[in-house]
C-alpha cells in the first residue's frame, strides 16, 4: 500500500444474537483486507462473547497496525473473486493471508522475503492442508475456518480468536 493513500472500510455491524464466530470473521476479513477496524455497535450492549472476540481481534490489530500498514497486497489466486489474498510486509518479512472463496488453495507462494505467515480462512471450506511455499520453502498448514494460524517456516500455531 503507498503512504499517501488512504485505506477505508464500511463501519462493521451485526445482530446482537451473531455467533461469535461470525462476529470473529467478520473483523478478522477486515483486518487482513488492509482494513482499519472500524464499528458501528454499541459495545455496551454487545453479549459477553461478543466483546472478548472483539478485544481479541483489537489486540491483535494493534500488535500488526505498523506491519498492515506498510504492506502491500498480492492476489494469490487466479479465480474472479480474490479468494485468495496476501498483506506482505516485505520490510519485516510478515505476510497476512486470507482465505475467503469456496474452497482452500491447495498451494499459495509467498514472497522470498517472507518469514512468518498469518492465515485466516473464511473461506466455505472447514478445514484443509496448504502449501506455503516461501522461495525454495515449503511448509505444509493445516487451516480451520474461524480459526487464526501463525506459521513460521520451521513450526507452525494455531491460535483461538
Amino acid at each position: 500500500m503507498h503512504p499517501q493513500q488512504a485505506v477505508w472500510s464500511d463501519y462493521l455491524y451485526w445482530h446482537p444474537q451473531e455467533s461469535p464466530q461470525n462476529v470473529s470473521r467478520r473483523i478478522g476479513m477486515m483486518i487482513f483486507s488492509g482494513g482499519v477496524p472500524t464499528f458501528s455497535v454499541s459495545f455496551a450492549d454487545l453479549p459477553r462473547e461478543q466483546t472478548r472476540v472483539v478485544r481479541q481481534w483489537l489486540k491483535f490489530y494493534a500488535e500488526h497496525r505498523r506491519n498492515l500498514g506498510v504492506a502491500e497486497l498480492r492476489v494469490l489466486s487466479a479465480d474472479g473473486c480474490y479468494s485468495a489474498t496476501a498483506l506482505e510486509d516485505l520490510t519485516n518479512g510478515r505476510a497476512y493471508v486470507l482465505f475467503s472463496g469456496a474452497n482452500l488453495p491447495g498451494r499459495i507462494e509467498l514472497s522470498a522475503d517472507a518469514k512468518e505467515a498469518w492465515l485466516w480462512n473464511v473461506s466455505a471450506q472447514d478445514a484443509g492442508r496448504v502449501e506455503i511455499v516461501v522461495g525454495e520453502t515449503m511448509r505444509r498448514v493445516t487451516v480451520k475456518s474461524g480459526r487464526l494460524a501463525r506459521t513460521r517456516i520451521a513450526n507452525a500455531k494455531e491460535l483461538m480468536i
